[in-house]
């Protein structure tokens, strides 16, 4: 079994949600008026409200996407993608918290 590496910039009980967090989110709106519920990256914390990417397994052609290199680290049980349309929700909305990204994605996404 392979030891994953301990991720640095995540502190637990530092705050109720992170930069880099990975949480899931029932009926999140994917457009044409069509929700799916997905799990999320946390950009950033404003007042009541989060901006965030949302994860997806599929790659695209025509979306800027972000290939997610410690998928276990994240709490994701697959290879998947960050879309980088950045989109903001009020923090009631998210769900229970999957994992966090590793230091090597955080990177790569500048979180």
């Amino acid at each position: 079994m392979t030891k994953m590496p301990v991720n640095k910039r995540h502190t637990p009980g530092g705050g109720e949600y992170n930069p880099g967090d990975v949480r899931w989110v029932e009926n999140l709106s994917i457009g044409n008026g069509q929700s799916k519920s997905r799990p999320v990256v946390i950009v950033r914390v404003e007042g009541n409200d989060v901006l965030y990417y949302q994860c997806t397994t599929k790659t695209s052609d025509h979306r800027e996407r972000y290939e997610i290199g410690d998928p276990i680290s994240a709490g994701l049980d697959r290879d998947s993608y960050v879309d980088l349309e950045l989109k903001r929700m009020p923090k009631s909305r998210l769900g229970r918290k999957l994992g966090h990204l590793s230091d090597y994605d955080m990177e790569g996404l500048s979180l």
